[in-house]
């Protein structure tokens, strides 16, 4: 995921906090867990998993709830 996140495959998603370990793959939302997706079997698959999960995810909030971006 590091790998992918610094290509330039990865560019398009900035601002974003990943929880990846564990079986867990999941885009964060604040200080909560958003979108998640079920463990990979192919690690190629990251990007396509990462790009949905960004889409997928709530505007980034501060600490008392306000929209940030």
């Amino acid at each position: 995921m590091v790998l992918w996140l610094a290509s330039t495959q990865g560019d398009s998603i900035t601002g974003r906090v990943f929880e990846v370990g564990g079986g867990i793959l999941a885009a964060l939302e604040g200080w909560r867990r958003g979108p998640s997706a079920a463990p990979l079997a192919n690690p190629e698959q990251v990007g396509l998993i990462l790009r949905d999960l960004a889409q997928r995810v709530r505007r980034n909030a501060d600490m008392s709830g306000n929209d940030l971006d």
